[in-house]
């Protein structure tokens, strides 16, 4: 991952699941984690891209049930200048 210090990656994850581990390393090249604690849908089904673009993240990532969750609701957030990865780990999307 290329990332420099300071820059922020934003990865929606739990403890368990192996994406909080590359969280958590980011520390070592002091890339800056955002945690988000709370539920994908609630307030509104699309917080979780609000904070992404309240923070700025330059990586960000959400697995593949969300983004498919938010098409059917016909939400499609826009990706912000500061954005250089959006990945969707673990299965593939539907098309």
């Amino acid at each position: 991952m290329d990332m420099k210090p300071g820059e922020r990656l934003f990865f929606y994850t739990t403890t368990g699941w192996m994406m909080w581990n590359f969280l958590a390393s980011s520390l070592l090249k002091q890339v800056v984690p955002v945690l988000y604690d709370g539920s994908l849908m609630y307030p509104e089904p699309d917080s979780l891209w609000r904070m992404y673009e309240e923070t700025q993240a330059v990586v960000i990532g959400a697995n593949p049930g969300y983004v498919t969750l938010l098409e059917k609701r016909a939400l499609y957030p826009r990706i912000n200048s500061s954005c250089r990865t959006c990945a969707s780990p673990c299965w593939p999307a539907p098309p």
